[in-house]
Order: C-alpha cells, then sequence, then structure tokens
C-alpha cells in the first residue's frame, strides 16, 4: 500500500488528523493530550493503594511519531494494511518500548520509542517491574 492508498482512507475515517488546516491539528493533538493526562492522573489515584497492587502510566507512545522514511514521509511499513492501526514492525517496536518503560522509574520513564532500541534487562539491584512504591 502507499500513500495514495492511505490518503482516501485517513481523509474518511479520521479527517481531523490529515486536515491542512494547523488549528485542527492542534485541536487534535491538545484533545490527544489531555487524554493521555488523564490516563496519567487516572493510574496515579490508584498507583498506591495497596502494597501488593500498583496502577502505573507507561508513557512510551506519548512524543512517539510514525518513522519517516529516506524520503521524509511517514515509513507506511509501521502501519497495517488499514492505513490505520500498527503493523507487526510498529507492535514489535512499541512492544520494545512497553517493556522498557515497565523497567524505567517512575518518574524517568521515556514517552517515545525509536526502531531498533534493545530492551532493557532488570538489574540484580532491581530485578522488578518499577511502581511509584519501588
Amino acid at each position: 500500500f502507499s500513500e495514495g492508498t492511505c490518503r482516501p482512507i485517513h481523509d474518511y475515517a479520521c479527517p481531523c488528523a490529515v486536515d491542512e488546516d494547523e488549528d485542527n491539528r492542534d485541536a487534535l493533538s491538545a484533545v490527544i493530550a489531555q487524554y493521555n493526562a488523564e490516563f496519567a492522573e487516572l493510574a496515579t489515584n490508584y498507583s498506591n493503594v495497596r502494597d501488593d497492587f500498583a496502577v502505573v502510566f507507561q508513557p512510551f507512545t506519548v512524543g512517539t511519531d510514525i518513522p519517516l522514511g529516506d524520503d521524509g514521509k511517514a515509513d507506511l511499513s509501521y502501519l497495517a494494511p488499514d492505513c490505520f492501526h500498527f503493523s507487526g514492525k510498529a507492535h514489535a517496536a512499541a512492544a520494545v518500548a512497553l517493556w522498557n518503560n515497565m523497567f524505567e522509574a517512575h518518574d524517568d520513564k521515556s514517552d517515545s520509542w525509536v526502531p531498533g532500541e534493545n530492551a532493557k534487562c532488570p538489574s540484580a539491584d532491581e530485578p522488578y517491574l518499577r511502581t511509584g512504591n519501588n
């Protein structure tokens, strides 16, 4: 598939995301930022309720954009054939980023992923998933 295939799908399914009007795209970005902030707040509200359970917001997608190809345009190989969802390639990169987020300190989590980053291993000193409690 190509931009010629994806553009009509995006125009139909999510016109605000591909709108040429910068104000409309900025408004969508603001809604996305508010959505992420609400998720982070929800996690915070339940992060320290019990000693044996925690809810942790993993922000690895907050600052992520679809990677660009050599031509400077979105690399469509990160999108599924429906031009909207992640492809297997993007799921693999996102899975590594999620894994890494789970081992990062609560106040030092990455907010984006890049293709090809290596998975982090838990250390001998901290062999657990990180929460606000540890």
